[in-house]
């Protein structure tokens, strides 16, 4: 690894290292809904770990910071630390996972320790989900067959029709069909195959486009940036079927906790939750 090398890697990762530990800190604003742990830690950079004198704001301190773990670790956004202790014994003594609760997500309200009827998903609207996320898993499949693709999509100026081009060959936009190899594109027309899909004129077109060198040039151009199309529409896609997924499982985990009727008063009789049942 030469200098130059190194000295790309070396920039590359001070730009990276900030970047991921802003990333970081949004995550966790975002998993905690309160700046309070970037705030209290940013205040023992610049004050030290000396512990607070006052007994009283320390208290509210140590506070905020349990409420912000238990937020944190368990992704359940209680209110107060007396809502997650009342929502930590109720989950006990029900035998509910707390995973479970956090991924009702919308459709349980942690701090009363119940089920909101009200915002309940319906079938049709599961089935939405569960069709969404098919659909984003088949696109995301598509993107990834598009990446390593070595032909580039392109369209024949007058008809307007697309059809797929190496630096090699050529091929419509069908299956079974023949591709017209660069070699084989000559004077003699009898070496160009049956069953192309192609007309004369057109595969006069593709056979001058194949033998010209600025031609392989923009052909590799132009998989380079359908590749780097098909990499992004992979995220978006793998984005919206997690996204779609959790939703569906964020329904059904409320659907059944619901179907339980569980007391919300922590104290109560326990009552066990069988997430595998229908």
């Amino acid at each position: 690894m030469d200098s130059a090398t190194l000295s790309i890697i070396s920039s590359a990762f001070g730009v990276l290292a900030p970047a991921l530990f802003v990333l970081l800190f949004i995550w966790v604003w975002w998993r905690t809904e309160s700046r309070h742990v970037l705030f209290y830690r940013l205040w023992q950079l610049v004050h030290g770990s000396k512990e607070i004198s006052d007994p009283e704001v320390k208290a509210f301190i140590d506070e905020q910071t349990s409420l912000m773990s238990f937020r944190f670790v368990t992704g359940v956004r209680v209110k107060s630390l007396k809502d997650a202790q009342a929502l930590i014994q109720w989950t006990r003594r029900n035998d509910i996972d707390m995973g479970a609760i956090s991924l009702c997500g919308e459709y349980f309200d942690p701090d009363q320790r119940q089920v909101l009827v009200k915002k309940l998903p319906s079938k049709p609207m599961q089935g939405a989900k569960l069709l969404l996320a098919g659909s984003a898993v088949v696109a995301a499949y598509m993107s990834m067959l598009g990446i390593y693709n070595d032909y580039a999509v392109l369209k024949f100026k007058d008809s307007g029709r697309s059809f797929l081009a190496s630096t090699e060959q050529a091929r419509a936009l069908s299956f079974g069909v023949v591709a017209i190899q660069k070699s084989s594109c000559s004077n003699d027309k009898q070496a160009i195959p049956p069953k192309t899909e192609f007309s004369e004129q057109e595969t006069q077109v593709i056979c001058k486009f194949l033998n010209e060198e600025a031609s392989q040039i923009f052909i590799k151009k132009t998989v380079s940036e359908q590749r780097q199309s098909f990499g992004l529409l992979l995220i978006a896609m793998a984005w919206v079927a997690w996204s779609s997924l959790r939703a569906w499982l964020s329904g059904k985990l409320a659907l059944r906790l619901a179907r339980r009727k569980f007391d919300p008063d922590p104290s109560d009789r326990q009552l066990n939750l069988d997430l595998s049942a229908r």
